[in-house]
């Protein structure tokens, strides 16, 4: 999803509802943190993995996996954390 796309779907949501995001079993945490990223995408690996990784570049060669410039939405489990 593009961010122009997930803006036309926000918008048209209650502008006071929570935005959340998967966490672990039925569970779900906040959006605290918006971070633009750039990630990998390579499709050649197991579904559980993702399809994007995030990763330093050079870990990749180019036949692997292409960079793609993302907004990465981490879920934070404490007020703390941070993602560096």
């Amino acid at each position: 999803m593009k961010v122009k796309e997930l803006i036309f779907e926000l918008q048209r949501q209650d502008p006071e509802a929570e935005v959340v995001l998967d966490a672990y079993e039925l569970g779900v945490n906040d959006v605290r943190k918006v971070v633009a990223a750039t990630v990998f995408k390579n499709e050649s690996r197991p579904y559980w993995y993702g399809r994007y990784e995030m990763t330093k570049p050079g870990m990749y060669s180019m036949k692997d996996a292409q960079p793609v410039s993302a907004v990465y939405m981490p879920r934070l489990d404490n007020e703390d954390a941070t993602n560096e």
